[in-house]
């Protein structure tokens, strides 16, 4: 599986508004996205006993990899368990979906039904979690709009209202109470691209993604650890 890179901005609400005009005339709407251009994604995060996904994310680690999983604009039928693994700035995400029921599985911690599971990796999530003692630790939720080329190598989202909670058994829940994860009104832009990223890319992008950071969504939700 080849190394996807990824590039992050912090960026205020008024550069997210700027962006959404520019990328909107260029690039392709994300499939996901309702009437207003936009979707929600709810992340339900999952660390081992010695929080070492977390501590590796603090600390900068050149290798790191996170369990998550993943439903989009609170839709149950659309679930998807990733391994986001980081190699030195590239990164890979092997994923797995699965049914609601074998969601509520691992919002209990239990994993043993990934043995039936016909994939290679539902295989290697089962053998880390039953090595590392893998358990829910925290839920991450945000308003995303996202674009991408024509062929779909480049992708650039704008995330927003990033909130976070400790209640993963609310997962499922229609609203998640939690609190915010960054400054009122700071976004993050992501660049998302394979090997190459167009000129184009960050000509339409200017001088709004100047201020590089490794903000992380699972980071900030580590208060509740």
């Amino acid at each position: 599986m080849s190394c996807r890179q990824e590039l992050k901005y912090e960026i205020s609400a008024a550069e997210r508004e700027l962006l959404l005009r520019r990328l909107s005339a260029v690039l392709l709407r994300d499939p996901y996205a309702t009437a207003d251009g936009t979707y929600r994604v709810r992340t339900l995060y999952f660390d081992d006993l010695e929080n070492t996904a977390l501590g590796d994310t603090l600390s900068g680690a050149p290798e790191r990899e996170k369990f998550r999983l993943r439903m989009y604009n609170l839709d149950p039928s659309f679930l998807r368990l990733e391994r986001k693994t980081k190699r030195y700035g590239g990164g890979t995400k092997p994923e797995l979906r699965l049914s609601v029921a074998q969601a509520q599985s691992l919002l209990r911690g239990e994993y043993g039904f990934l043995s039936a599971r016909p994939e290679p990796f539902a295989q290697v999530c089962l053998a880390d979690a039953r090595a590392g003692g893998l358990k829910p630790r925290t839920v991450v939720e945000y308003t995303r709009a996202a674009f991408c080329d024509a062929s779909g190598s480049v992708r650039v989202t704008l995330d927003s209202d990033i909130r976070v909670s400790p209640r993963t058994d609310a997962f499922f829940a229609p609203t998640l109470s939690g609190m915010p994860a960054a400054a009122q009104g700071e976004c993050v832009l992501e660049l998302k691209y394979d090997q190459y990223l167009p000129d184009y890319i960050p000509q339409l992008i200017g001088s709004v993604g100047r201020l590089r950071t490794a903000y992380s969504k699972f980071a900030a939700s580590g208060v509740y650890f």
